[in-house]
């Protein structure tokens, strides 16, 4: 997708081509590197197969959306274009955890800094229990020692020994169970709000 925005601004509207339009395959050589042959080019980090219709992406109600085109049909200054560090955003759009693609920029701000905030915990909360352990083991006698690495690779065969149905069926009841549970609560707290 960015690579087509960029295409619609970097391109001279001489020789912007849009779905249903011809081009004129002679003023699109004068504007490319025609000294590499095509197989050169196939490198190129391309998106979208060639071919690819991209629906909802023409900005024109009356023409057909746009086709990607194969690698070697654009120009070498594109490619260098998408590696510009200038034109790359400071910031990704989907930053950690977090799918910044449909928020405001203060949305997406305090997105990432509660994500950021998460990870923080949850790397306290790992580092904790890792050296609660490592206490724990340099306390322990040799046998506490075996009883304990016995239990873990039992553990361990237990989680990679398939289910009984039985079993998958008591996962699936309470994953259920748990999901009913969040939707009450969003239900509730919507109401809520709804009411105030």
């Amino acid at each position: 997708m960015s690579l087509l925005r960029l295409v619609g601004q970097s391109v001279p509207r001489s020789l912007r081509v849009t779905a249903g339009q011809k081009w004129n395959r002679s003023s699109y050589l004068l504007h490319t590197d025609a000294s590499l042959p095509p197989a050169a080019k196939s490198d190129a980090p391309s998106v979208a197969p060639a071919g690819t219709v991209f629906a909802g992406l023409s900005i024109y109600k009356d023409r057909a959306d746009p086709v990607a085109k194969p690698d070697h049909e654009y120009p070498n200054w594109l490619w260098d274009l998408l590696e510009d560090p200038a034109i790359k955003s400071s910031k990704s759009l989907i930053a950690g955890d977090v799918d910044t693609t449909g928020m405001s920029k203060g949305e997406a701000r305090a997105a990432y800094k509660r994500s950021a905030k998460l990870a923080r915990q949850q790397l306290k909360r790992q580092q904790a229990a890792e050296a609660k352990e490592a206490a724990r083991q340099l306390n322990m006698n040799p046998d506490q020692k075996a009883a304990s690495q016995a239990k873990l690779a039992a553990q361990v065969a237990k989680e990679t020994q398939p289910k009984s149905p039985s079993e998958q069926r008591e996962d699936e009841l309470k994953a259920r169970r748990t999901l009913r549970k969040k939707n009450r609560a969003a239900i509730k707290a919507s109401n809520f709000v709804k009411s105030t």
